[in-house]
This record gives C-alpha cells, structure tokens and sequence, in this order.
C-alpha cells in the first residue's frame, strides 16, 4: 500500500511538472512601465466655482478621478503625450487655482 501512495505521489508530481507554464515578465526597474495617463494635484481657492473647474479640466482634457474636499484639492488624469509642465502652467494661470503639481508616488526604504 505504501508503495502504491509514493508511485501515484510521484506520478502526480510528473503531470504538475509536465504542464505548460506561464512566462513572467518583468519590467527592470531602470525602465518603468510604460503609461497611457499621467496625474496631476490641483488644490483650488475656497471660492472657486465648479463650472470653473469644470470649463479648466475640458480645456486642458483632464479628467478628475478623485476629490479631497476638506483641503479643495482634486486628482486629474491627462493622457501622457502632453507635458507636465504645460499642464501645470496652464492649470497656474486660473486665478481660482492655488497650485498644481504632479501626483507622485513616494517609497521609502525598509529597515
């Protein structure tokens, strides 16, 4: 019987072994992954109105993803063939915009 349980044990370790397995890839990490979209921070003045905000994310073709309220603050995505820079200029030139700048992530180092 125990001989029995170690050859079928084996014969299943064969099967798993045989099946084709799936190629992973990965992206060096000197090379980051390609992207369609970019996002910027844009923090507002109090007094800013909605159809402003609205009239400047269609101007630029920003699409907001995501609203702070308590600090007047909202995520726009933009696609990645404009600028950064540009888009921050003309997101500047609003009287109603207090700053703008890119939405970053930030990694720090694990001890």
């Amino acid at each position: 019987m125990k001989t029995l349980l170690t050859t079928v044990g084996l014969l299943l370790i064969l099967a798993v072994a045989a099946l084709p397995q799936e190629k992973k890839t990965e992206t060096p990490k000197s090379q980051p992954a390609k992207k369609d979209s970019v996002e910027v921070l844009v923090k507002f003045k109090p007094e800013a109105k909605e159809e402003e905000i609205k009239a400047l994310a269609a101007e630029i073709g920003m699409l907001q993803v995501k609203q702070i309220k308590e600090l007047n603050l909202r995520v726009f995505r933009f696609p990645a063939d404009k600028k950064m820079d540009d888009v921050i200029r003309q997101c500047e030139k609003k009287p109603f915009v207090v700053y703008a700048e890119e939405n970053k992530n930030y990694k720090t180092k694990n001890k």
